[in-house]
């Protein structure tokens, strides 16, 4: 009769044991890789649906991050004086804003902001009732954004 340490030692087992913890060492190396930084990551507050952050909070989220899109809801001409890289511009003031919220993607998390925080705050409701849940509010708009020292991109120099 064998004794357990000789079946411990047995070569196939040996084997398995490794094999078993290169395989779960793979999964959380991959689970960690393929992690991004998303609505449930943000330390901000959740207010009616909608998480609110400052503008740290949302450069962090944004450099994590390759999931979340801006939502700019400026004029054009404020648009094009300098945004966050890689910003969409809806115009609140636009005749059409709500139509052209509804050609957004509802399954993508928008960071929307405005100058101050008041035009995106009343969009709020807009996107939720067009159907974009996942939603991100950059408190105290561009202007907080650029308070903290953080960059603007412009499509042109004036």
């Amino acid at each position: 009769m064998k004794t357990l340490r000789a079946i411990n030692e047995h070569p196939a087992l040996s084997c398995a044991r490794e094999t078993c913890a290169i395989v779960l060492i793979a999964i959380l190396l991959m689970s960690l890789a393929l992690k991004s930084a998303n609505a449930s990551d943000i330390t901000g507050t959740f207010k009616n649906g909608v998480y609110h952050v400052n503008a740290v909070e949302a450069h962090s989220l944004l450099s994590n991050s390759k999931t979340v899109q801006v939502l700019d809801v400026r004029t054009p001409r404020e648009f094009q004086q300098g945004h966050i890289e890689g910003a969409i511009n809806v115009d609140y003031y636009a005749d059409d804003f709500a139509e052209q919220l509804t050609a957004l993607d509802p399954n993508i998390e928008y960071l929307i902001h405005c100058r101050s925080g008041v035009r995106s705050g009343k969009s709020l409701a807009i996107l939720k009732s067009v159907g974009i849940k996942k939603l991100i509010h950059l408190d105290g708009g561009i202007k907080a954004w650029l308070s903290s020292g953080f960059p603007l991109t412009a499509l042109y120099d004036n």
